[in-house]
C-alpha cells in the first residue's frame, strides 16, 4: 500500500514539475531577445487604425487589404451573444501615399454581422474572409475585387457547421470551390444564449491553458470543398495558426505557433490528396504566413517572447490599453526552394503583438493582432 503511495507521488510530482516546465518554456520568461537586421537609422511609419488590422493579404504593389476587427474583445464575457463590441470592416493601405481607409463591401447582407478575421486571395480577384458573425455563426464571405477603381462586391456565403463557431483562424483558397482552414480553439463558443452554462464556460476559459501544458495537439487543419469538410491528416497541432499556398507548386503552408513551426504539405491530383512533406523549425512563435510568388519566398510574422505578449493581451482585454512591458515581434523570410531561413528582422515596441509581416517594394510591412495600425518600414540593402 505504501509503494503504490509512493508511484503516485512520484507521478504527481513528475506531472507538475513537467507542466511547470511547459509553462516556462512556452513563455520563455528567461529568454533574451535582441532587435536582429534592425538598426537605430532604419526609417519606420506607424499608420493609425481606429481597430488592429490582425491578418492581411496582398493584392498588387499598390494595395494592401487587411481584416480589421476587435474579435478578442468580441468573444470576452461572451460580448457577442449581446451584440456588443465594434464593427468590424476590411481596411485599405495605399502603398504609394501610405495611408489607411476603411473600403466597404456592396451588396453585403445588411443582418449579417461583419467580424473578419483570416483573409486569402484567389486568382487575383476573389477574397475568402473569415467572418466571426456574432450569433449567425462562422462563415467564409466571398468577395470580388473590381479596379479602376478599386472597389469590393460581395458575390456569396459559405456557413459552417455550429461545431466551428469562433474556432477558425485562418484561410488559404485553392479554388473557387475549395479551401482550407485552420482552428486554433479546440472548442467551440456558443451560438445563443442558452447554450452557457458552468461547464461549457470552464472548457472555453481553461481548455488552452491544458492543451499547452500537456503539449496536447488538438486544433486541425481542414479543407472544404463542395460542402463537405475533410480533417487532413498530419494537420494537428497545439495552436494552429496562418495558411499560405503555392498555386504554381500546388505546396500548402501551415503555422504551428507554439510548435514554432511550418508544415509543409504536398497537393496531388485529386482534391483530397493531400502528402505531408517537411516541418521547417523556428526559433520565435509563428502567427501568419505570406506566400511570395515572385521571388518564391515565405514570409511569416513571428512573435519574440510570449510572456510579454500575454501580459499584452490581457491589458487590452480588461482595460484597453498594451502596457509598458517590451513587446518583440517581426518577420521572418524563408527561401522556399531550400526551406531555409533566409533573413530574420526582429523590432521591439515599434508595433506591439505583431501577427503579420511582408516585405512588398523593398518596404517591411506590419500588423499587429492588439495594436491599432500598421508600420512600414524601410529594407535596409
Amino acid at each position: 500500500m505504501m509503494k503504490k503511495g509512493y508511484l503516485i507521488l512520484s507521478f504527481l510530482i513528475f506531472l507538475i514539475s513537467f507542466m511547470i516546465y511547459n509553462e516556462i518554456s512556452y513563455n520563455e520568461y528567461f529568454k533574451n531577445v535582441e532587435e536582429i537586421n534592425f538598426s537605430n537609422k532604419t526609417k519606420c511609419k506607424k499608420i493609425n487604425s481606429n481597430q488592429p488590422i490582425e491578418d492581411f493579404v496582398k493584392i498588387n504593389d499598390e494595395y494592401i487589404i487587411g481584416s480589421s476587427t476587435t474579435y478578442l474583445k468580441l468573444y470576452y464575457n461572451y460580448n457577442y451573444l449581446n451584440h456588443k463590441g465594434e464593427k468590424g470592416t476590411l481596411i485599405l493601405l495605399n502603398l504609394k501615399n501610405e495611408t489607411l481607409t476603411e473600403i466597404l463591401i456592396e451588396n453585403y447582407p445588411r443582418k449579417i454581422p461583419f467580424n473578419p478575421h483570416g483573409i486569402s486571395l484567389l486568382d487575383g480577384h476573389l477574397l475568402y474572409i473569415i467572418n466571426h458573425a456574432y450569433t449567425e455563426g462562422e462563415r467564409i464571405e466571398v468577395v470580388n475585387i473590381e479596379f479602376s477603381p478599386l472597389k469590393l462586391k460581395h458575390v456569396k456565403s459559405i456557413k459552417l457547421p455550429n461545431k466551428f463557431f469562433g474556432t477558425l483562424n485562418s484561410i488559404a483558397a485553392i479554388d473557387k470551390n475549395t479551401f482550407f482552414f485552420t482552428t486554433y480553439r479546440i472548442v467551440n463558443y456558443p451560438v445563443h444564449k442558452n447554450e452557457v452554462n458552468f461547464i461549457k464556460n470552464f472548457i472555453i476559459n481553461y481548455s488552452g491553458l491544458f492543451t499547452r501544458l500537456l503539449s496536447m495537439k488538438l486544433t486541425n487543419l481542414y479543407i472544404y470543398s463542395n460542402n463537405k469538410i475533410n480533417k487532413i491528416n498530419g494537420g494537428e497541432g497545439i495552436v494552429n495558426n496562418g495558411l499560405a499556398y503555392n498555386k504554381k507548386d500546388k505546396i500548402l503552408f501551415m503555422a504551428q505557433t507554439l510548435e514554432k513551426n511550418i508544415k509543409v504539405f504536398q497537393l496531388g491530383e485529386r482534391k483530397f490528396d493531400i502528402k505531408f512533406i517537411k516541418d521547417i523549425k523556428s526559433n520565435y512563435c509563428i502567427d501568419n504566413l505570406d506566400y511570395d510568388e515572385k521571388n518564391d519566398l515565405l514570409y511569416a510574422g513571428i512573435l519574440g517572447k510570449m510572456y510579454s505578449s500575454n501580459i499584452m493581451a490581457k491589458n487590452y482585454l480588461m482595460n484597453g490599453n498594451l502596457g509598458n512591458d517590451d513587446v518583440y515581434g517581426g518577420l521572418e523570410v524563408i527561401d522556399t526552394n531550400n526551406y531555409e531561413i533566409k533573413e530574420v528582422y526582429l523590432l521591439k515596441n515599434k508595433l506591439k503583438g505583431i501577427s503579420s509581416g511582408s516585405i512588398i517594394n523593398n518596404k517591411l510591412i506590419f500588423s499587429s493582432v492588439y495594436d491599432k495600425g500598421m508600420l512600414i518600414c524601410e529594407k535596409e540593402k
